[in-house]
């Protein structure tokens, strides 16, 4: 099991483009099997934190919102 917090600092360099800072907060679990098997489940952004991304914003001029919550879910097998 893992956890993280992803968190992006605010932005006032141009008066007119204030971005807020926000935290972001992840979760995956991997399961291995015996048969060398893994599955993954991840969540990013568990809680579904609006926020502007700053990057993105800063290359287009305008405000671009950061992804939603987003679910992944993956099974491997090694043969």
């Amino acid at each position: 099991m893992r956890t993280e917090v992803e968190m992006f600092s605010g932005r006032d360099r141009i008066p007119t483009q204030q971005l807020d800072g926000a935290a972001l907060f992840n979760l995956a679990v991997s399961k291995k099997f015996a048969n060398e098997s893994v599955l993954n489940f991840a969540v990013r952004n568990v809680f579904d934190t609006y926020y502007i991304n700053t990057s993105a914003s800063a290359t287009r001029g305008a405000d671009v919102p950061g992804l939603g919550r987003q679910v992944a879910l993956s099974y491997q097998i090694t043969f």
